[in-house]
């Protein structure tokens, strides 16, 4: 791809652009984030008859479900507008340290980037690597270019203290993003061995639990975080998909029952007939009940 024709394109305004990288079409969508402020997303084009084999149909780790990370979706959308409200908002705002889970085109994780926050934004390996990499980049290109962009790098209201993701940090808006290959179904401990999470992390999740498939997996793994970082609290956005006597698609409040049921206290912070929005957090008598990530320590100096 040539990035750079894109993210001029994408900088100056520009309506959506398309653009062919390996033989697919992708489209370039700019989406509002705050008054003066979007981030640009690349997905693929719905309409691309001619792009053949999905290049990573193969991959151990890749599914119908992780195919979906290449769309943008309702729940993602909504929990971009949930970023600059409330507690969360100014947690964002302060420079929060937040991972995303199965963040697809990473919207949510690009939009708090681009508010303040230092977010290291996860899924499977074939999107981390691939349409997420690459929208961090385009991100980063952007502001840049911008008159108001990092301009020497360094994001605006950090410092490298402040950056838990600092070896793979790129500087995006006020804040920094980072990319990382998260597979819900293999051992968490394992793959975030490397990685010391900071106390009061911000866990972000965009309608990534929309199949019942995903649902034992993905609460499992956004509560080993919530237990691995002190005052950690997860932000779960959900758009109903399910109809009564539904055997593929996950009710919203089933999302909201599991974590119940793993020792978490949960507060609905929006809904509607089409909408979730709830946060997460452990209860002190649930969390002796949650192993905490092996490898994974907690910083002593608290977070935003």
């Amino acid at each position: 791809m040539a990035s750079d024709g894109v993210a001029r394109a994408v900088c100056e305004g520009d309506e959506d652009e398309r653009v062919v990288e390996g033989g697919q079409q992708w489209i370039v969508r700019r989406v509002p984030v705050a008054p003066g402020l979007s981030v640009a997303v690349l997905v693929r084009d719905l309409n691309d008859d001619d792009s053949g084999l999905d290049p990573n149909f193969l991959d151990a780790d890749y599914s119908l479900e992780a195919a979906t990370g290449n769309q943008l979706w309702e729940g993602a959308r909504e929990l971009v507008r949930e970023l600059s409200r409330g507690h969360l908002g100014a947690r964002i705002a302060a420079g929060a340290p937040v991972i995303e889970l199965g963040a697809g085109t990473g919207l949510a994780g690009l939009s708090a980037a681009a508010l303040g926050a230092h977010v290291l934004l996860t899924d499977v390996r074939a999107i981390a690597a691939g349409v997420l990499a690459r929208n961090v980049a385009l991100n980063a290109a952007c502001a840049r270019s911008s008159e108001t962009g990092g301009g020497d790098g360094a994001p605006p209201n950090g410092t490298e203290r402040a950056r838990p993701w600092v070896d793979h940090a790129i500087a995006l808006g006020a804040g920094s993003a980072a990319t990382l290959a998260l597979d819900w179904r293999a051992p968490t401990r394992e793959q975030l061995s490397a990685l010391v999470l900071p106390a009061r992390l911000v866990v972000l999740a965009a309608d990534c639990v929309w199949h019942v498939d995903l649902l034992d997996a993905f609460s499992r793994t956004a509560v080993e975080l919530l237990g691995a970082s002190a005052g950690a609290t997860a932000y779960v956005a959900s758009w109903e998909r399910a109809t009564a006597g539904s055997t593929v698609f996950v009710p919203t409040s089933a999302v909201r029952q599991r974590f119940e049921a793993a020792g978490c206290r949960v507060t609905e912070l929006s809904s509607d007939a089409r909408y979730s929005c709830i946060e997460v957090s452990l209860r002190a008598d649930g969390a002796s009940s949650v192993g905490a990530l092996a490898g994974a320590g907690v910083r002593d100096e608290p977070g935003p």
